[in-house]
């Protein structure tokens, strides 16, 4: 009569052992499943933004390029009839240099404001690439607490045994009732 209760018994812990092992590897599965899924949103939504930001850039080193051409052809310009103008007036010596001094002074200062709004731009750019690499960092670190706490649910080998145990002597009572 005790042979088959201790069978039970076993049955019982056993059953109970192999279903909290389930249990865990399915909270383990689904924790990893959520992360990997939000690992894959966040790097795919940095990736977009990354891409954007860098078509900017491009832009604005595309538009800074024309925009310092066109500089370069307004002073050749300028100066060109500067000369004309000092040649149609009879200018020359000191004179004429001092107003081609003012042309090429003019040209120097649109091309510092024209550089200088182009840093600006570009640190702008470079902040905001920041910005995303800082929020696909904090989304990473909220996705690993997320499937930290989820394996938190994850039952202990303790637990698992103890739970066995209390399953297997609940099991032997059961039998030992029946009988």
């Amino acid at each position: 009569m005790v042979a088959p209760m201790v069978v039970a018994g076993i049955a019982s812990a056993t059953l109970s052992a192999i279903g909290a092992d389930a249990e865990n590897r399915k909270i383990e599965n689904q924790a990893n499943q959520n992360f990997n899924s939000t690992l894959s949103s966040l790097n795919q939504t940095f990736g977009v933004a990354l891409n954007g930001l860098r078509l900017q850039a491009d832009e604005f080193n595309n538009q800074i390029g024309m925009q310092l051409t066109d500089l370069i052809y307004q002073r050749r310009s300028a100066g060109g009839q500067v000369v004309a103008a000092n040649t149609e007036k009879n200018i020359y010596g000191q004179t004429a240099k001092k107003s081609q001094a003012v042309v090429a002074m003019s040209a120097a200062l649109a091309e510092d404001q024209l550089l200088q709004a182009a840093e600006s731009a570009m640190a702008d750019l470079g902040s905001k690439m920041a910005t995303a690499k800082y929020s696909r960092d904090a989304g990473v670190y909220q996705a690993s607490s997320q499937r930290a706490s989820a394996m938190s649910q994850m039952k202990s080998t303790f637990e698992i045994a103890t739970g066995a145990v209390k399953a297997g002597f609940s099991g032997a009572q059961t039998y030992k009732s029946l009988s």
